[in-house]
This record gives C-alpha cells, structure tokens and sequence, in this order.
C-alpha cells in the first residue's frame, strides 16, 4: 500500500460502502486509488522507504567491541535508561 494507514483504511470503508456484493473488488475502490499514477506511488516510496533503512544501520565497526559496554548496556535497560 503506497498510502498511510488511514488512507487505507478510509479506502476500505469506501469500498465496502459503494461496494456491490460480498467481497471488495477493485471497481470498489475510490477512483483516485486505482489511477497508475497512484500504484507508481507506491513504488516510488518502497524504494525510498529502502534507501533510508539503508541508511540508519551504522557502519561496521574494525574495533573490537567495549567489554564494559554490555554491563553498563544491561544496567541501563534494567532502569529504563534512568542514570540518577
């Protein structure tokens, strides 16, 4: 789905409102979803929507890891990130 979820669901309920039968059907839709215009959309956001993940994980790191950064990690975690 190229949209946000209210989107979707406010297509769903046009769908099943207009629709003519027991299940949705494409002609169902509102107009505006089934234009290619609309369906290029959303191929335009999965790949943007790639690239920025692509872009959050962090680099790989040639150092070896901390061995005090578990401890001090899980003693975070354990009070919820509070270091009073």
């Amino acid at each position: 789905w190229p949209g946000n979820v209210r989107e979707l669901e406010n297509a769903l309920e046009y769908a099943v409102a207009l629709g003519r039968g027991q299940t949705v059907q494409v002609e169902d839709l509102p107009p505006e979803i089934r234009s290619p215009d609309f369906r290029d959309r959303g191929a335009a956001g999965a790949r943007a929507e790639r690239a920025e993940s692509t872009r959050r994980v962090p680099p790989a790191s040639s150092e070896p890891p901390d061995p005090e950064e578990a401890p001090i990690r899980a003693a975070l975690e354990r009070n919820l990130w509070n270091r009073s």
